[in-house]
């Protein structure tokens, strides 16, 4: 998209010959005058437009070459130039009879008193150049590029021509100074306003072609003019503050780890309370290790430990507390979890139990292991009896879920869904003997509209299709719903076949979903469905899978065609038109064909799952999870095509007027697997990214106004190019674990980018790139690991529709199509 913008910029080119010496300024001369053709210094020098500009010094041997002091070399003392003007010539040009807001010519001499040397500026309104409001520096003989110095003259209110002229010449000169390392080029540039007073006119009835000089000229000379200077040492820079991940340390060698619990740890933590005995206390003082016993033991790990009330309790919590201690049980752990319970009480007085537990998850190849610190408090009921030796309380068998507090603070994953209706009555055995669906509501249609003008010079042709339908399963008394158009490209995708329940490919949420695909022709009238659903209603409580699919052939009087043709209509904007509908439909929604359609399945696949498979899922290791891999993966920022690019152009305000871009496409490791990968494009551009330049401004932040997919929630970028600096950040949201409570993280990057940059100036203003750094060694790709902050937020996260009611990180800059916007201070 920067190249769009950038296309725009080409007409305020003008095609002009160029070339650079490395530590020389760059002048843009329209025509530099020789010395020897003006006259003696302080007469004003005899104006002809025609002419011929002379020969570089390299093909002519009778221009003796000249040195010229350039801040560039630090053996020159460059200073502060100071321009003294002399020898100002002016006269106005009427083109076709009419003055024009910029045709006038202009001469004058520039010295620079600081550093001594003259240049000779020179505007031609009939140079055949097309604008002439700008107008070039030079000095006869200098090796110099014909792009550094330029002016602007400008009449200060155009608004009142019928006064007498008063000019207004900005006279800028940039310095490039070429890096032997490559970096970009440090940059000195000087500019100031010199204002022209006179006493002329414009002419009352002039003449096609008619040139008048203006020989009353107010303004006393020599004139001084101090323009404002910047150095590199003088410009605003940003105050670098490397921020990045370190280079992960391995996890340390565990041999007898052969399974990775990190899946389980974040879809259900939990602790499981049994075997539970208190005997009240009379005081505290009371409390022995008899007091209180039980076994609490992990869901996640299935470590399991003896916990029993200590002697020494605290007195703060003589009305509330019992502290335990808890041993752990010596058991095999194929998760090599160093699970640790390290921290249990009982809460007497509210029933309350809580559990503070540690353990570790890894893959058995040692890549990668997390630290779990999750907390558990709930509800702990029991009842006590009089036993005669005293009273004795008892609980049964309790589950308490946890809280994640560690690797992210404050996320309760929430209880997975079960599948729709598993635990109808009659759901298994409907299943496993027989099992019959029902096609209802069916409307299929393809229509071909066309519209034509009258005299048949304007037409539209338009095509579409769409299904809907519902379709129940009588086993579990479950109804999906389809409405599919084109437009969802679901009908001309996969042979066919379309879902006919919300997919959720994004995220491992839900384990088990019921998912129903149709496949409808309306040529041959077929009917085909698949179906995987789920039961779990039996007194046994076994879950159950089935698969089916099915067939059926809807009758002839249940389709058929329409066509439709409306003369003279008046259809705008194409006035009087003959629209005609050509339709193929099916439809069991009209008068008698309202009977749903039966049809018997036929079960491909029966599985029984496991008896906790829908209270206590096991995860799925192959499924993708944007909180998993967010949360135990080091986080890394994959930038491709890295590019920034700085053209110098005019404006009519400004000689040297400059625009910077900054392009290029990154990933995020954490959501690369998602589906529909994860490649974001980042541009942006201003006048202030131009490091050195008048408007340089690095502080500015830029960000993108869209987000570009489920996910992302945006980017920001602070970029010094000057310093090869960048600071950016990029933020992203998982709620596969819990959609009402998503995790929001943010990465973070900010250090020095390894660029190499070329100055490359355009012999024609066929390419405006003036700079441009890429990554060195023709390398694409940049890998930066960033450091990682996350939060749970408290409620649900907008998807990034950016309608009419957008839900857009920043708002649109109407006049970008890059994409990137300037970020609100």
């Amino acid at each position: 998209m920067a190249a769009i913008y950038q296309s725009l910029l080409l007409a305020f080119w003008i095609s002009t010959a160029c070339c650079m010496s490395e530590d020389q300024s760059i002048i843009n001369g329209v025509g530099l005058v020789p010395v020897a053709a003006w006259p003696h210094i302080g007469l004003v020098p005899d104006f002809d437009p025609h002419r011929a500009v002379p020969a570089a010094a390299d093909s002519d041997p009778t221009v003796q070459e000249v040195y010229l002091p350039s801040p560039c070399r630090p053996d020159d003392n460059f200073l502060h130039p100071i321009y003294e003007i002399t020898n100002l010539s002016l006269a106005f040009y009427y083109e076709s009879g009419y003055l024009g807001i910029h045709n006038w010519d202009m001469s004058f001499t520039a010295r620079d008193t600081q550093n001594n040397y003259t240049m000779i500026c020179t505007l031609w309104a009939t140079d055949g150049a097309g604008i002439s409001d700008w107008g070039g520096c030079g000095v006869e003989g200098a090796d110099i590029d014909t792009f550094t110095t330029r002016f602007v003259l400008k009449n200060v209110d155009v608004s009142k021509w019928h006064d007498v002229f008063v000019g207004r010449a900005t006279i800028s000169q940039i310095w490039l100074c070429s890096q032997s390392d490559d970096t970009y080029p440090d940059t000195y540039s000087a500019e100031g306003v010199a204002i022209i007073e006179t006493g002329c006119m414009k002419a009352t009835n002039p003449t096609s072609g008619q040139r008048d000089p203006c020989t009353d000229i107010k303004t006393e000379f020599p004139l001084v003019v101090d323009p404002k200077w910047l150095t590199p040492e003088n410009t605003p820079r940003l105050e670098p503050h490397p921020v990045s991940d370190p280079e992960p340390t391995p996890p340390p060698i565990r041999p007898g780890r052969t399974a990775d619990c990190t899946a389980k740890a974040f879809s259900k933590p939990a602790v499981v309370i049994d075997d539970f005995h208190y005997v009240p206390p009379p005081t505290i003082e009371d409390i022995n290790t008899e007091t209180v016993n039980f076994t609490v033991a992990s869901t996640v790990t299935g470590a399991r430990a003896y916990c029993a009330s200590t002697v020494e309790q605290d007195e703060g919590w003589e009305k509330w507390y019992i502290k335990t201690q808890c041993l752990n049980e010596v058991r095999d752990d194929p998760y090599q979890s160093e699970t640790d319970f390290y921290r249990v009480e009982f809460h007497y007085t509210e029933r309350l139990m809580t559990v503070e537990q540690r353990f570790v998850c890894g893959d058995p190849e040692g890549l990668h292991e997390t630290s779990f610190d999750i907390k558990a408090t709930g509800r702990f009921p029991f009842f006590c009896n009089d036993e005669g030796s005293g009273t004795v309380c008892k609980s049964s068998r309790t589950e308490i879920v946890a809280e994640i507090r560690q690797p992210v603070g404050g996320l309760t994953p929430a209880p997975v869904p079960t599948p729709p209706n598993a635990d109808f009555p009659g759901c298994t055995a409907n299943s496993l003997y027989y099992v019959y669906f029902e096609a209802d509501k069916l409307l299929s249609y393809h229509v071909w509209y066309k519209l034509h003008k009258a005299d048949d010079y304007s037409k539209v042709e338009l095509e579409e299709q769409s299904l809907s339908l519902d379709f129940r399963n009588e086993a579990n008394d479950y109804t999906a719903s389809c409405v599919i158009t084109d437009s969802d490209t679901e009908l001309q995708n996969r042979d066919g076949w379309v879902p006919c329940f919300a997919t959720n490919t994004l995220h491992s949420y839900p384990r088990y979903a019921l998912e129903t695909w149709v496949h409808f022709d309306l040529n041959t009238r077929d009917f085909k469905f698949n179906q995987t659903w789920y039961c779990n209603d039996t007194d046994e409580a076994i879950p159950m899978q089935f698969v089916a699919t099915g067939e059926a052939q809807l009758t002839p009087y249940q389709c058929g065609w329409t066509n439709t043709t409306q003369d003279g209509n008046f259809c705008w904007p194409y006035d009087t038109c003959t629209p005609e509908w050509d339709i193929q439909w099916c439809n069991l929604t009209i008068n008698d064909y309202t009977r749903p359609v039966r049809i018997q399945g036929n079960v491909i696949s029966t599985t029984e799952l496991p008896p906790d498979a829908f209270t206590n899922p096991e995860p799925d290791p192959d499924q993708y999870s944007c909180t998993e891999t967010s949360l135990t993966r080091p986080v890394e920022l994959t930038l491709r095509n890295f590019s920034i690019a700085t053209n110098y152009l005019k404006s009519d305000q400004y000689p040297n007027w400059t625009y910077s871009f900054v392009d290029f496409v990154f990933e995020n490791s954490a959501l690369a697997p998602r589906a529909g990968g994860a490649w974001i494009d980042v541009s942006f551009g201003s006048e202030e990214l131009t490091p050195y330049d008048p408007l340089d401004d690095p502080t500015i932040a830029y960000g993108g106004y869209k987000r570009s997919f489920i996910n992302d929630m945006g980017w920001s970028a602070r970029v010094d190019i000057g310093q090869a600096y960048m600071e950016f950040n990029h933020s992203w949201y998982c709620e596969d674990k819990n959609p009402q409570n998503p995790i929001l993280f943010t990465a973070t990057w900010n250090g020095e980018l390894p660029l190499s940059c070329e100055y490359n100036r355009p012999v024609e203003y066929t390419n405006p790139t003036d700079i441009v750094c890429v990554l060195p060694n023709n390398a694409t790709t940049l890998t930066l690991r960033p450091s990682v902050t996350s939060q749970v937020q408290r409620a649900p996260i907008p998807d990034p529709t950016c309608e009419p009611d957008e839900v857009c990180p920043y708002a649109r800059d109407a006049n970008s199509d890059s994409g990137g916007v300037i970020v609100p201070r």
